[in-house]
């Protein structure tokens, strides 16, 4: 007898848990892993709190830095666009042909207008991922203090 084992059966004799769903939401169980880890030990999250705060911060500040130049940036390109097709609608005896770099202008704005919607998608999740961890070290911290004043009584 053979028993090769395939993707769909059950792990464990029943169980609804198949290696199909372990491949499927791999990161969705790898992160419960980390939050039982987490919440079981919280002086493992005032360490991670302490070393990736400060990145988060820097890393937030950079993103809203970079946001402020691709703003003035698409700004730049717009009135040189515009710039451009006025020369281009006054020059109409001079045929130079402008229209090529009003176009590769316009491409470059709505390149740096899909950039800056995604450092503000990186930024919002920076500011999510923010008060997740804050929210979650608040829990924590209440949950010591009654511990140790339960301890202190003693």
């Amino acid at each position: 007898m053979t028993s090769e084992s395939s993707s769909s059966e059950p792990i464990g004799g029943g169980s609804e848990l198949t290696e199909d769903y372990f491949a499927k939401n791999s990161q969705r169980v790898r992160s419960v892993c980390i939050l039982f880890t987490l919440r079981r030990n919280p002086g493992l999250v005032n360490g991670i709190m302490t070393v990736i705060r400060p990145a988060i911060h820097r890393l937030d500040e950079q993103v809203h830095n970079t946001r402020i130049s691709q703003v003035a940036l698409a700004t730049q390109i717009d009135e040189l666009s515009q710039y451009l097709k006025e020369i281009n609608d006054q020059q109409s005896d001079v045929h130079y042909d402008l229209d090529s770099y009003v176009t590769k202008l316009d491409d470059s704005r709505r390149r740096v207008s899909s950039v800056s919607q995604t450092l503000q998608s990186i930024q919002e999740r920076l500011s999510q991922l923010q008060r997740g961890i804050a929210r979650e070290s608040h829990t924590q911290k209440q949950q010591i203090r009654p511990s140790t004043s339960d301890s202190s009584n003693l």
